[in-house]
């Protein structure tokens, strides 16, 4: 029972890690944004692909960064399906992020293509995937 409760314990630490580093990028984003509107906002002129790429670019390099700021697992190796973070972290973080670009847009806000879910999911994705490759195998 233990075993699960820390398994648990490293996917919130995972998605915290994640939410942190996508508000990070957000901010980054939102600059961005401003002069390369076409590419991040919401709307008729933005295009979702572009964006994708963009986040998988960043989600990337958010990765590789982790793991030379964090060059060990969170947590040993515990669960018995190896690489679950890749779906459940990306899917947590696209859920948190699909609930902010709501709060914005209630609250008269225009919010990026990251502040949807598959915006966060796509971001978190790269940055797990880039973090279980260089140290998660290990």
């Amino acid at each position: 029972m233990a075993e699960f409760y820390l398994a648990l314990l490293g996917l919130l630490v995972e998605v915290l890690v994640y939410g942190f580093s996508e508000s990070l990028v957000g901010i980054v984003v939102e600059c961005i944004s401003e002069t390369f509107p076409h590419a991040f906002r919401r709307g008729r002129t933005a295009d979702p692909l572009v964006a994708g790429l963009w986040f998988v670019i960043l989600g990337w390099l958010a990765g590789i960064a982790g793991a030379f700021l964090l060059p060990h697992r969170l947590l040993p190796k515990m669960s018995p399906l190896p690489g679950i973070s890749l779906i459940l972290a990306p899917a947590s973080a696209g859920l948190a992020m699909h609930l902010f670009g709501q709060w914005r847009r209630r609250r008269g806000g225009d919010p990026t293509l990251l502040a949807t879910f598959w915006g966060g999911a796509l971001f978190a994705f790269a940055m797990a995937a880039a973090r279980w490759l260089l140290i998660g195998r290990a």
